[in-house]
């Protein structure tokens, strides 16, 4: 490892610094993992575990070369693992096409999936300007969905159960779903080959649930991440569309719950907190710490301000002469250390003198030095 070094072996990373006498370069650089030569290794290449679930949904997602996805629980969230695994198998069960899925231990392992993601697909869809592509895609997505469950004749008990969950009758394209995976959304999906919409990563199902919420879940999810969309079709004309305008602060609603029981709300409000911050106020704190700091310059005695700057610009023997022209009363009052410093500093040997000289150069300094 040298000035010019741009990979070392982590194993002997330390000797290099010092053998090298390289550490001023090392603290300046940031240390990027990676593979010295182009073999497939079974390291893993991608980790991501999220913060503001609560321990209970709490998984690991990892991928290597070696195992390919994986997602891994702790003793609190096993059963999460085993909630996935029989999802697929449901949609499976249904002749909706799903990744594979299998359980080992606290892992759960997926196969792999080829294909083009169908988020990319209709963001294409966007770009082209032509409206009835993006329909063409939505159309086919709201089919897998209602194809994915069952009816049922009962809705679930969260609607209508307040003002700000009330749901009008459904329409007649609409399903009420017996078992609705809302995991069912455009960035767990990829197309193959032969057209095929392959899902991945459904985690969760809800009983009795409408198959158009789970399209407003994918619509709303879409132009969350892609607000530009709006420039070409606004959300209001998509949600007209799919008769979804009536339904809509019912559905913001129960997406909200559903968040709500998954999610750490500690974590989430110190997210809400910082992403939400305000640099305004720490513009003003900085003005507000800067007037404190130049008001207490300023109200600082003239007794002071001598003493700072004989010490400052000074000997001892003149600081000495000047505090013998105050009066007890001041000394007290405006400089009650002095006394006991002029004592510490006669008592001092010249280096410890000298040291003294050094530390105090204002009157607040000697109380560092006593």
């Amino acid at each position: 490892m040298n000035n010019n070094s741009m990979i070392s072996d982590e194993k002997r990373l330390y000797n290099d610094i010092s053998d090298n006498n390289v550490f001023e370069f090392f603290a300046n650089s940031f240390l990027v993992e990676c593979s010295i030569n182009n073999n497939k290794l079974g390291e893993v290449d991608y980790a991501v575990s999220s913060p503001f679930r609560d321990a209970e949904f709490n998984i690991i997602t990892t991928h290597s070369c070696k195992n390919g996805f994986c997602k891994t629980a702790t003793d609190k969230s096993i059963d999460l693992l085993h909630t996935i695994d029989s999802n697929h198998k449901t949609l499976a069960l249904r002749g909706l096409h799903t990744c594979k899925t299998n359980i080992n231990g606290n892992t759960l392992t997926t196969e792999t999936i080829t294909g083009k993601s169908l988020t990319q697909l209709l963001l294409d869809a966007f770009k082209s300007r032509v409206k009835d592509n993006v329909y063409h895609i939505l159309d086919k997505l709201y089919d897998e969905i209602k194809k994915s469950s069952d009816s049922s004749d009962t809705l679930n008990s969260i609607f209508n159960s307040s003002n700000e969950l009330t749901l009008d009758a459904l329409d007649k394209n609409d399903k009420l779903l017996a078992k609705g995976f809302v995991d069912m959304i455009h960035k767990n999906c990829f197309v193959d080959k032969d057209d095929n919409y392959v899902w991945i990563d459904q985690e969760w199902c809800f009983d009795n649930i409408p198959a158009s919420y789970i399209l407003f879940h994918n619509i709303v999810e879409l132009y969350y991440s892609n607000a530009w969309l709006g420039s070409y079709i606004t959300v209001r004309e998509i949600f007209e569309h799919y008769n979804l305008l009536n339904k809509s602060t019912c559905y913001f609603n129960v997406k909200n719950i559903i968040l709500n029981t998954v999610q750490n709300k500690y974590s989430t409000f110190n997210y809400w907190q910082l992403s939400d911050f305000d640099y305004k106020k720490v513009e003003n704190n900085i003005v507000m710490l800067h007037n404190n700091l130049i008001n207490n310059q300023n109200n600082i005695s003239e007794t002071e301000k001598a003493i700072n700057n004989i010490l400052n610009n000074g000997t001892i023997d003149e600081l000495v002469s000047y505090v013998n022209t105050l009066t007890d009363d001041v000394i007290l009052k405006d400089i009650p250390d002095i006394p006991k410093f002029i004592v510490k500093y006669f008592n001092a040997n010249e280096n410890e003198q000298m040291q003294l000289s050094l530390a105090v150069k204002c009157y607040k300094d000697i109380s560092n030095v006593l």
